[in-house]
């Protein structure tokens, strides 16, 4: 019976130096934590930077394929266009979140060929 004691009191002993370790990993997680915080102050400048570009290739989309004839059986439609400055940047949404925009790539492609 006394083995029997001792061998769980042991096994005790790990159930604790498992605290030990979580204490340890507690910098750790301080620092990972801190880490991602920081990163969150930069997430306004990253924001800025996709609202210059989007705002730039609206532009650009608008001049270049702004008089395509819009199709009904195309991606280029009256709800899908670059006509005006909002809708141009709701298709670059779409094309940038992956959207469709091999379909609307080949629509404008053959949309400016006539």
């Amino acid at each position: 019976a006394g083995k029997a004691t001792i061998s769980i009191n042991f096994f005790r002993l790990f159930r604790a130096m498992r605290l030990v370790k979580l204490l340890n990993r507690g910098e750790h997680l301080r620092t990972l934590l801190w880490t991602f915080i920081k990163s969150f102050q930069a997430l306004p400048y990253v924001a800025l930077l996709i609202l210059m570009l989007f705002f730039i290739y609206a532009v650009i989309g608008m001049q270049m394929f702004g008089k395509i004839r819009l199709d009904a059986s195309t991606q280029i439609n009256r709800n899908n266009n670059f006509r005006t400055f909002f809708s141009a940047s709701l298709v670059l949404f779409r094309s940038a979140t992956g959207e469709a925009w091999q379909e609307i790539l080949l629509d404008c492609v053959n949309g400016m060929e006539t």
